[in-house]
């Protein structure tokens, strides 16, 4: 069964900060926690995903507040991609867990 996907906004990192126009996620690479800000300081319902290279959903959360934490400590160390849907659109951030 195939599904189709919404299109993703892809990230662009400068300076440690991976960040697209909606969002920006810091520290990265990070060791126990990485920290999204949604842009503007928006206070809107954000439905998280964080999938690791294989495609597998690792963690997942839904959160309504600008600043957000994820805790990344047990994670095993790789590449992994948060997916955000906020607003009917859904944004990608890619990050370095140490």
């Amino acid at each position: 069964v195939y599904t189709s996907l919404p299109p993703v906004i892809d990230a662009v990192e400068e300076n440690g900060v991976a960040s697209n126009v909606e969002f920006s996620a810091y520290p990265n690479p990070c060791e126990n926690s990485l920290t999204l800000i949604q842009s503007n300081n928006q206070v809107d319902k954000v439905t998280m995903q964080v999938i690791d290279v294989t495609g597998r959903v690792v963690m997942s959360d839904v959160f309504w507040s600008a600043k957000h934490t994820l805790d990344t400590t047990n994670l095993p160390g790789g590449f992994y991609t948060v997916l955000l849907e906020r607003k009917g659109q859904t944004h990608s951030v890619k990050f370095v867990k140490k």
